[in-house]
């Protein structure tokens, strides 16, 4: 029962893009930690091919790290561009966040500064939006420089209604102190 659930699929998908940020550094168990990201992908390409809109942009995605920790940086950027592009599509904004993410660092890592900022910024924006604030803040103490006029701003902006969360909470509060207040009056 449990092969069924999504949960698989994010295992699969994140095992294979930490396996993949571990090789580079990787003494022994390489061949290993390959042939279980090749299984990974065997399977994530296997779900694509019955749910593109749900599994395509993660192969593509895990993809691009195979072929960035390869030295194919142009098949790694056509790779990500893709996961991009799709996770956009179909609305999974987590995982297009993290593609612009792993996007970003790939660029900075090739030299291509003004492409990796663009990224980081869009997964930044794309975290916003997704009300993901611990890892926003996360990325702006990672790349300081990306972020040097946003850093502590997390909470104030991201939201499409143009409300930040942390003030959503701090309304909400007041809502529900203001109501508790009004109830007690009216008995």
């Amino acid at each position: 029962a449990v092969m069924g659930m999504t949960y698989v699929v994010w295992y699969r998908t994140f095992e294979s893009l930490a396996l993949t940020a571990l090789l580079p550094r990787m003494q022994s168990g390489r061949p290993g930690a390959l042939r279980r990201v090749r299984a990974n992908q065997r399977r994530l390409r296997k779900w694509s091919e019955g749910a593109p809109e749900n599994y395509l942009h993660k192969y593509h995605l895990v993809t691009a790290e195979l072929e960035r920790i390869r030295g194919n940086e142009v098949k790694a950027e056509a790779a990500y561009e893709a996961s991009i592009r799709l996770s956009r599509e179909h609305g999974a904004l987590h995982d297009h966040a993290l593609a612009h993410e792993l996007a970003g660092r790939f660029q900075l890592t090739r030299g291509q500064q003004t492409a990796g900022r663009a990224h980081l910024k869009e997964a930044r924006s794309a975290y916003l939006q997704w009300g993901a604030l611990a890892w926003v803040e996360a990325l702006e103490q990672q790349h300081p420089d990306v972020f040097a006029g946003a850093q502590g701003r997390a909470g104030s902006e991201g939201r499409t209604d143009g409300v930040g969360t942390r003030s959503m909470i701090d309304l909400t509060t007041i809502g529900n102190s203001a109501r508790a207040i009004s109830e007690k009056m009216q008995v």
